[in-house]
C-alpha cells in the first residue's frame, strides 16, 4: 500500500503539504483568516497504527495557518463500529475532543472583538 512504502517525510509531503496548502487556497476567498486544525487519527484495521501518518499529521499542524487538533486515535475500538468509523457514542465524544481544541481559537477570537 503507498501510504506504507512512503518515509515520514514523503508521506508529509504526499499528505500534507499539497493538500493543506489546496485546501486552504480553495477556501480562502469565503474565509481568509481561517485556522486549520490538523486532527490525529490514524486508525485502521481496528488498531491507531501509522507512524508515517501520524508523522504528516504532525508536521502538517506546524504548517503556517494550521494548528494541532484533537488527537482521535485516544477514541479505542470501542467507540468505532468498525474498527475504524466512529459509532454514535464515538462521534458524541470525538465532537466534545473537537470541541476542547477549538475553544482556545474561539475565546481568542471572541477576546479580540468582532
Amino acid at each position: 500500500m503507498l501510504r506504507n512504502a512512503l518515509p515520514p517525510v514523503r508521506a508529509y509531503m504526499f499528505f500534507s503539504e499539497g493538500t493543506v496548502r489546496a485546501i486552504q487556497d480553495s477556501c480562502r476567498q469565503d474565509a481568509p483568516t481561517a485556522l486549520w486544525l490538523i486532527a490525529r487519527s490514524t486508525w485502521g484495521q481496528g488498531i491507531a497504527c501509522n507512524a508515517q501518518i501520524t508523522t504528516a499529521q504532525t508536521l502538517a499542524a506546524l504548517a503556517p495557518g494550521t494548528a494541532p487538533g484533537p488527537n482521535l486515535d485516544l477514541l479505542g475500538a470501542e467507540y468505532r463500529s468498525d474498527g475504524v468509523h466512529f459509532r454514535a457514542h464515538g462521534a458524541e465524544i470525538a465532537a466534545l475532543h473537537w470541541f476542547e481544541a477549538l475553544q482556545p481559537w474561539l475565546n481568542q477570537r471572541r477576546s479580540s472583538g468582532p
